[in-house]
């Protein structure tokens, strides 16, 4: 049993999608498309993680002042 509700993780199965897609088609453009959706995803997440961890540090020792 997953532990996680079902369709919870679209964004990152789109670069995942264009990239199974494109094998299949053997579509370079596709593929491309594919590669990119993968790298944005990527930055999108690590830049979410990257203000996460800063407001904690940020907040954390100021909280208890």
């Amino acid at each position: 049993m997953s532990p996680y509700p079902p369709a919870t993780n679209p964004i990152p199965a789109v670069g995942m999608l264009l990239l199974a897609v494109a094998t299949i088609e053997s579509d370079g453009i596709l593929m491309c498309l594919g590669y990119v959706a993968t790298v944005l995803n990527t930055l999108f997440f690590g830049f979410a993680f990257y203000l996460l961890y800063t407001g904690a540090t940020y907040l954390l020792p100021n909280l208890f002042r």
